[in-house]
């Protein structure tokens, strides 16, 4: 089994957070070669998208108490099984209503990922050792939307599109294989009364009525939406306004991951140097309203191009990185007896936020990049207000 505190179990966790972003990101190319193939419509071809994405919303609901029953270790097995399955089985579909249905089936298993690593993460660490690893964990995890959509084109271009999820099921089963040998139960004690519904309640209540954890997680929701908003309306803002093409979007999109990543890494960097935690997340917050301001005023005058809008966003991406790991790791703190329902509540709260701004911006669309700037201006200051009104409340001592 791998040590905790080494670099390969840390790779290992990012790696199994990595899965949902290949089913996704290298299905966009596919598209249209699913839609031809099995004689459907562009609109039905998208439920493929929309399903997966309502299955990991859901899976991250049941996963945490599921783990903090039965261990960290079993549900995670099985989670990654449904996944490999189902995506072994998308390969095969012979109509567009199977491979919808399967595909919600493996977005189900796809979300046990983000659930159990950040839950086992607080197993084994607290502190300023939690945000570091959190760090670590996301570093690896921007390695998935880095290189899914390119390898997804390239595969959508030169081979047949079932393709695509046969390498997300080869993938997964590695990772399966990985998991099975290198991952050791990290729970200390299980509660046999997790899933019960008046343990339930009790401890959705415990982590709601704690304003670090429930703050904390709501400043994380919110930089998430400020991303989610992008990826929903960036297609449409480069390509259709500024007549980027499709591959040179791709391209952009790239540069934006590697500042996730450059982050990433630089919040590791500053936390192993004894900065404090919460120093990082308010830089992070400063740099995030002044990134999506940028993006506003040059979106609304049009200037710059395509960089006035890239710009920005990379510089965005680069303090999320700074404030998400460092809220995820505050939020998770105070919960160590309940870790794996607490990461399910961060990531339900997280998904019906990204839904819904996401969903908001695309409805005022107007033809500019407008209603991208303000979704990320108002995720950002939405963020900021989360943490100084309800997060530092009841402060302990930094970590």
């Amino acid at each position: 089994m791998l040590n905790p505190h080494g670099r390969a179990f840390r790779v290992m966790l990012g790696a199994q957070s990595m899965v949902s972003s290949l089913a996704v990101d290298m299905s966009l190319p596919a598209l249209p070669a699913i839609t031809a193939a099995l004689h459907t419509t562009p609109a039905d071809a998208q439920l493929t998208i929309g399903f997966y994405l309502l299955g990991y919303a859901a899976g991250q609901l049941f996963y945490g108490p599921l783990s903090d029953r039965f261990g960290r270790r079993p549900v995670l097995l099985i989670g990654l099984s449904l996944y490999t399955l189902c995506g072994f089985l998308c390969a095969f579909a012979p109509t567009i209503d199977i491979m919808v249905a399967v595909r919600l089936l493996q977005g189900f298993g796809g979300a046990v990922g983000v659930v159990v690593t950040r839950a086992a993460a607080r197993d084994h660490f607290g502190g300023r050792e939690l945000a570091q690893m959190m760090s670590s964990i996301t570093a690896v995890q921007a390695f998935g939307p880095l290189v899914a959509p390119v390898l997804g084109g390239i595969i959508a271009t030169h081979f047949d599109w079932h393709i695509i999820f046969l390498v997300q099921g080869c993938f997964a089963a590695a990772m399966l294989a990985t998991t099975w040998a290198g991952f050791a139960e990290s729970i200390r004690q299980r509660d046999a009364h997790a899933i019960r519904p008046g343990r339930l309640l009790t401890n959705y209540w415990t982590f709601l009525s704690n304003p670090r954890c429930i703050g904390f997680a709501l400043v994380s929701s919110c930089v998430f939406t400020g991303l989610f908003i992008v990826l929903s309306a960036s297609p449409f803002v480069l390509i259709d306004v500024y007549g980027l093409s499709s591959q040179a979007y791709g391209f952009f999109f790239g540069f934006s991951v590697l500042g996730y990543m450059v982050g990433s890494f630089g919040n590791r960097r500053l936390l192993r140097a004894m900065v404090q935690s919460e120093t990082l997340l308010r830089w992070g917050l400063v740099i995030l309203i002044a990134a999506a301001l940028a993006m506003l005023v040059l979106a609304a005058k049009m200037w710059g191009g395509v960089a006035g809008v890239m710009g920005p966003y990379v510089v965005y991406c680069f303090a999320i990185s700074l404030v998400q790991s460092n809220a995820v790791a505050a939020a998770m703190e105070p919960i160590p007896h309940m870790a794996g329902t607490g990461a399910s509540l961060m990531g339900g709260i997280q998904m019906a936020c990204a839904a819904l701004g996401g969903f908001i911006v695309d409805l005022f669309f107007d033809g500019t990049g407008m209603p991208m700037g303000i979704g990320m201006a108002s995720a950002a200051i939405g963020a900021t207000i989360f943490y100084w009104l309800i997060a530092r409340r009841n402060r302990p001592g930094a970590i």
